[in-house]
């Protein structure tokens, strides 16, 4: 059987952990401590959950909005501002990205708690947002259809975090410990799980991951191939940086305010080049 060689193999680390709930700087370090421990053992891509910086807001299914104004305070002053410096090191670690990454918060609770009854022990967790299944079943149809591997990067509730969650909607206790965490875990081209997992608990998860399993089964099935429909599919992809508003001069013609942001871009592309 004919090899290829022109693509690489890479060892990927999910990182299944909980932020500094609210605290930039100190997720911060404790993310680069994480991306450390991670190139230490030899991982060439380090995932980490969604809204991981800095945090993901729990609260928007715990209280209605008019009674989470402190905790979204709190979010939008610890948000990471795109000029930076925690973004401008990681747009630079993120150079030469080639996997596709599903990051899922810790849990996800749809509806309110319901006390097990006797005859149905599981009566409080039947209505949640089945985190296990839903996550893995997402990811796999990605891969599948995409032919590709792919990361799941879910993230992990903490005492801290719970605690600070309950503290501000005390009626929230249960509810919280009813729910089951998300999963970290590596799937493969045909959507089987490959490597490590890990759920319910914190800590880092490694796979060896051989890109050249992408190619051969696109001969088969390939959905932007031979099952695309280019006579009445198009798919137009504007990689321009898009702005929130738009100004027009006296004579119709848009107003560039996005250049400073452009030579921002390019100068971390000049120097990611550089550093490599």
């Amino acid at each position: 059987m004919a090899s290829t060689t022109w693509l690489p193999k890479v060892r990927v680390a999910a990182c299944n952990v909980s932020p500094v709930f609210l605290d930039t700087a100190a997720t911060v370090q404790k993310t680069i401590a994480l991306i450390r421990e991670a190139a230490a053992n030899k991982a060439d891509l380090v995932v980490f959950p969604e809204t991981h910086i800095p945090a993901f807001p729990l609260w928007a299914a715990l209280s209605a909005p008019i009674a989470n104004h402190d905790l979204f305070n709190r979010l939008a002053s610890q948000s990471l501002l795109l000029r930076g410096p925690e973004i401008t090191r990681y747009s630079l670690m993120a150079q030469g990205e080639q996997l596709h990454i599903s990051t899922y918060p810790p849990v996800w609770p749809t509806h309110s708690y319901t006390a097990p009854s006797p005859s149905d022990s599981a009566h409080g967790q039947s209505k949640q947002y089945p985190n296990l299944s839903a996550n893995f079943t997402r990811t796999a149809a990605h891969c599948f259809e995409a032919k590709c591997f792919a990361v799941q990067c879910a993230g992990y509730m903490d005492k801290t975090m719970r605690d600070q969650l309950v503290a501000h909607a005390p009626e929230s206790a249960e509810l919280l410990d009813s729910l089951t965490q998300g999963e970290s875990c590596f799937v493969n081209p045909r959507g089987e799980r490959v490597g490590e997992s890990i759920q319910g608990k914190e800590g880092l998860v490694y796979a060896d991951l051989d890109l050249h399993e992408c190619v051969a089964p696109k001969q088969f099935h390939d959905v932007v191939g031979g099952y695309q429909r280019f006579d009445i599919f198009d798919l137009k992809v504007d990689r321009k940086r898009m702005d929130a508003e738009a100004i027009f001069d006296s004579e119709g013609v848009k107003e560039d305010h996005l250049s400073e942001l452009q030579e921002l871009d390019d100068q971390v592309a000049s120097y990611g080049k550089a550093a490599t």
